[in-house]
């Protein structure tokens, strides 16, 4: 007997790329409500996806799905992530969510915390559920437990900002640890200077005589403090640093070099290093730089004064003969001798004194292989089938591209390609291609048109293929290593082309074959049929097929025997692009992508061996998918069942990610790839579907009961609700109901409250739990001839899942006196469904003496000729009659038999 089996919402499986076994430090699980059950089936099940922290909520990344266990990585074990709930597919604006965490704490730094609670369960630690902030999204800062195990001594020191070669002392502040009571040693480049300090605590400051501490401050050197305990040397502090400087160091506020072709502020220096680079110097070539620099006041210095200007150097043990520099007061130039690196240092001078040196700074020396390098395009082209189609005349588009359509002489469309040529402001060719730097690429100018194209290059040409029917915007470019060199104003083409699956037959595997169907051959449109051998069927190869549809799939079929040249082939090849084709009856021996050709036009293969009828049914769809299926019910009759299931689904998309709205799809039940029953023409509203059924007495009365699963033909769908199909599945009145067991059967039960039968010897009910766990099948004579006795509520459903493959096994079942409540026993598949009470009462005459019989509510007394159903019960009183021993039948439950009694097929 099965209980009342809960649906679990939320996939299942190893959607990350981290083992658990290997996952180290904090994890996140994010849910839509508390259920420890089902996150711990998230963490026995599913790898970790790697996720590193930001260091505030500023700079943490973004995650908006739920159902994935993070393995959150921090620096220095604190971090922060952001979760954006208004981005959320199925619950955007959701009053509140759960944080699941395991190796760390969690705090919402935003949000109301709601409730918090252990997860005893798994290796899940804690969860706190939190509501959603007005703005929708929560930063979460987790700490690590490793962080909290740091040693207490670990923090921070900061040398003083500025220190001038002619001070006496400097200031360390420190910072982040607990106070340190042993005294505390300065050291610096790792060597201990001999000088123990009064012990300091977090916050306070360590002043530090340069005499004493044995430091030479001399003009450009770097100052480095470390902490250690005095004791020992473990528990070093994170440290900083400081240039020394003559006074003007402390005057200069900002320091930018400006890269004089662009006018453009290249780098500039922040403390004691720089941001951003200088740019590139190529071989033989040089770069101009000017700089911006402002004293403490925030005053300009000007350059162009006599006073001051811009000088270069080499940084202290740089490379030579990298670069040479040219000074020219307020700018300065860096030509490049020979490819390499070096490091320079930039100075500002007064009077001819250095009164101020930068950080040093990185310099990049190129070898420029480019002999075709060009500063302007004057003349760019593009032919089709060696005709000019259009060019640039004045800035501006002379011509029109081609249109991407359907010829009006067949059923064909076919992509355009077209071949680019251009000229320099010399009148020198630019030649394109893939022995040439350059190539000629084509983007798209808006989502529109990147959602309408699908465009392939090929360096000295490109191919636009499209789907559906508008106007793409796009520019063409020439690029190189480094980027676009060169682009177009934006041109238009028009495209009519039916979206569909693209589908190609081929004997073997062989991709560069197909490649030159996919560049050249126009797509000649099929219409798919609605189920599985009532679409069109095929018999040719080499022709790509433009394969559309009603609702979310359609089917074609593929007849190997109707070929000309192969048929009963054993194996046939099919390349598909823009969807799926799926065969429903055959196998697939080999699948893959389409590689190492020059065209992305086909995308991937499958090779599937021939039926033994020679036809190939295929299940044909695009790029869409779902958030789930769901039914209201656990269980469903296959020979019989009072209603048909119940099914929906939620958040079907696209390719694009666009919901799917006013379209039809095909819900099917399906177990292990075989479609067992289905409803075509079922409504898609808003991505959802509802209110849809599919009647499981239409599954073939053979199928064994057991586990199926709710599909959309064609969706990939991330939760998909599973069904135990049973026998018969009977809708149960509210309050208490009788019910026979007429043959060996285990039962399922939805909404049911008890199942009771009863104890003639006691005179009173008994649970039927007692005596049989979950899925126990129940044969014993003695019980079968008792009937069941159950209380319920509105919505509740009986299911039988009856023996059908044992031994039938008689017995007895000894009456002895009082009250029975007695079920019926016979096949249920015989006898139009009915006998006699005569007839069921085997043995046991109801008309003898001792022996009284009536209906199920104890009200009208039976005879024996009385009529009784395949699942009524009825009371018998027995008071010594002359036999007492009932004969129970236990014959196999034959499925198709029920079947012919309970439809009329019955000859």
């Amino acid at each position: 007997m099965v209980i009342g089996s809960a649906t679990l919402v939320g996939g299942v499986g190893a959607v990350g790329d981290v083992p658990p076994e290997e996952a180290e430090g904090p994890e996140l699980l994010i849910e839509t409500n508390v259920d420890n059950d089902h996150a711990c089936t998230h963490d026995e099940a599913d790898n970790r996806t790697a996720l590193d922290a930001g260091d505030s909520p500023e700079d943490a990344p973004v995650v908006t799905d739920d159902h994935v266990i993070w393995n959150v990585t921090t620096d220095g074990g604190e971090g922060f992530v952001r979760f954006d709930n208004t981005e959320h597919e199925s619950y955007p604006g959701l009053d509140s969510w759960v944080f699941y965490y395991a190796d760390a704490d969690l705090e919402p730094t935003d949000g109301e915390v709601l409730e918090t609670g252990d997860v005893p369960e798994c290796g899940l630690d804690n969860y706190a559920n939190v509501s959603t902030p007005e703005d929708g999204v929560f930063d979460l800062q987790i700490t690590s437990d490793e962080y909290e195990e740091v040693d207490d001594a670990a923090g921070e020191i900061n040398v003083e900002d500025d220190i001038n070669a002619d001070d006496e002392s400097f200031d360390v502040t420190t910072s982040d640890y607990t106070e340190l009571t042993d005294g505390v040693v300065l050291v610096e480049d790792g060597q201990d200077n001999g000088e123990t300090y009064d012990s300091v605590g977090d916050g306070e400051t360590l002043t530090v005589d340069v005499v004493d501490a044995g430091f030479d401050l001399n003009d450009g050197e770097d100052v480095t403090a470390t902490l250690y305990e005095s004791d020992s040397q473990e528990n070093e502090l994170d440290t900083d640093s400081t240039t020394v400087e003559e006074a003007v160091g402390d005057e200069i506020e900002e320091f930018e070099i400006v890269d004089r072709s662009t006018d453009e502020v290249a780098a500039y220096v922040h403390g004691d290093h720089w941001h951003d680079e200088l740019p590139h110097v190529d071989e033989g070539a040089d770069v101009s730089l000017g700089a911006n620099i402002e004293d403490a006041d925030g005053e300009e210095i000007d350059l162009s004064d006599e006073e001051y200007s811009l000088g270069i150097e080499l940084a202290d043990e740089a490379e030579e003969d990298v670069v040479t520099f040219h000074e020219h007061g307020d700018h300065v130039h860096i030509e490049g001798e020979e490819e390499g690196h070096t490091e320079v240092v930039f100075q500002l001078v007064h009077d001819g004194h250095v009164e101020y040196e930068t950080p040093s700074i990185a310099v990049e020396v190129e070898h420029d292989e480019d002999e075709t390098e060009f500063e302007e395009v004057s003349t760019f082209e593009l032919h089709q089938d060696g005709e000019t189609v259009a060019s640039i005349d004045g800035g501006e588009w002379d011509g029109e591209l081609p249109a991407i359509e359907e010829p009006p002489f067949d059923d064909r469309f076919v992509a355009v390609t077209l071949t680019a040529t251009a000229e320099d402001e010399h009148g020198n060719e630019i030649e394109l291609g893939s022995d040439s730097p350059y190539e000629v690429g084509v983007e798209p100018d808006d989502d529109a048109a990147a959602e309408l194209l699908s465009i392939d290059e090929h360096g000295d040409s490109v191919v636009l293929d499209g789907e559906g029917s508008g106007t793409a915007d796009v520019t063409f470019q020439i690029r190189d290593a480094d980027g676009v060199e060169y682009e177009t104003p934006v041109a238009s083409v028009d495209v009519d082309v039916p979206p569909g699956v693209k589908f190609l037959v081929e004997t073997n595997v062989d991709h560069g074959h197909a490649a030159t169907h996919g560049l050249y051959d126009g797509r000649t449109a099929l219409d798919a049929g609605a189920a599985p051998g009532d679409g069109p069927v095929l018999v040719d190869d080499h022709v790509i097929w433009n394969v559309t549809y009603d609702g979310t799939a359609g089917y074609v079929t593929y007849d190997s025997d109707g070929h000309d040249i192969y048929p009963g082939l054993d194996s046939w090849v099919f390349y598909i692009a823009d969807g799926e084709a799926e065969p429903v009856n055959a196998e697939v021996l080999e699948r893959g992508e389409v590689e190492g050709v020059e065209t992305d036009t086909l995308e991937e293969y499958i090779k599937v061996e021939t039926p033994d009828d020679g036809t190939i049914d295929f299940q044909v769809s695009r790029d869409l998918s779902a958030n789930s299926t769901t039914t209201e019910n656990e269980f469903a009759g296959i020979v019989a069942d009072d209603e048909p299931l119940p099914v929906a689904a939620d958040g079907l998309t696209d390719a694009d990610g666009a919901t799917i709205d006013d379209d039809e799809a095909t819900v099917q039940l399906v177990r292990d790839g075989t479609v067992l029953a289905q409803t075509h023409g079922v409504s898609i509203d808003d991505g959802e579907i509802s209110d849809a059924t599919i009647d499981t007495e239409a599954i073939a009365d053979d199928v064994e009961p057991g586990p199926a699963t709710v599909e959309i033909a064609g969706v990939e769908t991330e939760t998909e609700a599973q069904v135990e199909l049973v026998h018969e599945a009977h809708s149960l009145e509210n309050g208490f109901t009788t019910t026979s067991l007429p043959q060996p059967a285990a039962l399922h039960t939805e909404s049911v409250d008890t199942i009771e039968w009863w104890d003639t010897d006691n005179q009173s009910y008994v649970s039927l739990g007692a005596q049989y766990g979950d899925g126990d099948t129940i044969a014993n004579p003695d019980d079968m001839h008792r009937g069941l006795y159950i209380g319920a509520a509105d919505d509740a459903r009986l299911g039988y899942e009856f023996e059908t493959d044992s031994k039938p096994a008689p017995g007895d079942a000894h009456l002895s006196n009082g009250w029975h409540l007695a079920s019926s026993n016979f096949a249920v598949g015989e006898d139009d469904g009915t006998r006699t009470l005569e007839k069921d009462l085997v043995n046991v005459d109801p008309a003898a003496d001792g022996v009284t019989v009536f209906d199920y509510e104890q009200r009208t007394q039976l005879d024996p000729s009385a009529s009784i159903a395949g699942f009524d019960t009825y009371w018998v009183y027995v008071d010594d009659p002359e036999r007492t021993d009932r004969g129970i039948v236990r014959p196999n439950y034959d499925p198709v038999d029920r079947s012919d009694i309970l439809h009329g097929t019955d000859e």
